[in-house]
């Protein structure tokens, strides 16, 4: 579940099933970065919007992405209309919210150590 919170400074808030707090995403930080802390874990992620929308998730600003992430739908289908476009950011939250999910399970740690020079490509 996401719960948007703040005026000044909005974040989202996640819970998990039972309403307990797991993580917070906060959309615009610094050099056009977003940032999503779940369970402890911190990760910085980057959305560009050309032909198809591409997500780019990071440990650390301004080195190679850990993740890319490419939508195949292209973008203005994607936002052709202002209800579409809530709708979309909900559906690349929850992808990102997915994503590291995975991202910090214990199993994945220890592949993406082995894998750090190759970063992981992902197509929906």
């Amino acid at each position: 579940m996401m719960y948007n919170e703040g005026r000044r400074l909005p974040k989202t808030v996640l819970k998990n099933e039972y309403g307990f707090d797991i993580g917070i995403l906060e959309q615009t930080l610094e050099n056009g970065y977003g940032k999503i802390d779940l369970y402890g874990s911190k990760y910085y992620y980057q959305f560009s919007l050309q032909e198809f929308c591409t997500m780019y998730l990071y440990n650390v600003t301004d080195e190679q992405p850990l993740m890319t992430v490419i939508f195949e739908t292209p973008i203005v289908e994607f936002y052709s209309s202002v209800q579409q476009q809530e709708l979309a950011n909900h559906l690349l939250y929850c992808v990102l919210l997915s994503i590291c999910w995975y991202l910090q399970l214990p199993e994945t740690a220890h592949v993406l150590n082995t894998s750090k020079n190759i970063p992981a490509l992902l197509s929906i």
